[in-house]
């Protein structure tokens, strides 16, 4: 069988086969030249993404402007910090007194107790049993740490408020920062509260205010909470509540700010 006789026969799908051939063909071209269009667009993105990570967008002053912020900012912290962290002393402190946690803190308690009830005897001041300390059954020291901190805290204050002639002090509570046992940590602040409930004239509790925010032991008393009520029966009687604080600041690790 000869070509022409061929072409006759299968004419229909020979042209078939042909025009789906060339239409294939003409798609082929024009999905190559609309990718190769994009394939360009992103490529030339790319180098010029490029070429402006590798200009220098700063310059040394600027470099020296920012170490030089960093600087001012970070004396201002350290001046704030040391204006409100509570800083215990020596005998409060376990890192003075190495051994037995337990030990200096029973220790401690009782030179408070003892002292404070001597010096409020003379003053005719009435203090709660025990200055309201409940036992402590724990020997973690990290624990009995927070806990000595809120011990020297109640040492100032009640001391002021003797100084100050408050006539009694009805009430002490210690309170650590909530999340001191989470496992989250405590983060960059910690708060060990104390709270006092106590009763004097106006003017003692306006003098008892005021040597808390004294440097008599250094820096200020952090106060976070105060409210004072006057009892209208007695004349010249105000009932005070009082939340003093002991700050602590902790460093944050490097992953930790960077999360």
């Amino acid at each position: 069988m000869n070509l022409s006789d061929y072409w006759q026969e299968n004419k229909r799908f020979a042209t078939t086969v042909i025009v789906g051939v060339l239409v294939f063909f003409i798609a082929f071209l024009m999905l190559d030249s609309s990718l190769g269009k994009k394939d360009q667009a992103i490529r030339k993105r790319i180098s010029e993404a490029q070429r402006e990570l590798r200009q220098e967008h700063y310059g040394s002053q600027d470099r020296s402007d920012a170490e030089a912020d960093f600087e001012r900012l970070s004396q201002a912290m350290e001046q704030l910090s040391a204006q409100v962290e509570f800083v215990p002393r020596p005998e409060f402190s376990l890192e003075a007194h190495p051994g037995s946690a337990s030990n200096l803190y029973f220790q401690r308690v009782d030179e408070v107790r003892e002292s404070l009830r001597r010096l409020a005897s003379r003053a005719r001041m009435n203090l709660p049993d025990g200055l309201d300390l409940e036992p402590l059954m724990t020997n973690d020291a990290e624990t009995i740490a927070r806990h000595l901190m809120a011990l020297d805290l109640i040492d100032r204050t009640v001391r002021q408020a003797i100084h100050a002639g408050v006539q009694s002090i009805d009430r002490i509570r210690v309170q650590l920062d909530p999340s001191f046992q989470s496992k989250d940590g405590v983060g960059a602040i910690e708060r060990t509260q104390v709270q006092f409930e106590l009763v004097g004239s106006s003017k003692a509790v306006a003098a008892l205010v005021v040597a808390t925010q004294s440097d008599e032991y250094g820096r200020a008393t952090v106060v976070d909470s105060f409210e004072a009520q006057i009892d209208r029966r007695i004349p010249d009687r105000v009932g005070l509540a009082m939340t003093c604080t002991a700050i602590s600041l902790h460093p944050l690790l490097e992953e930790e700010e960077l999360d």
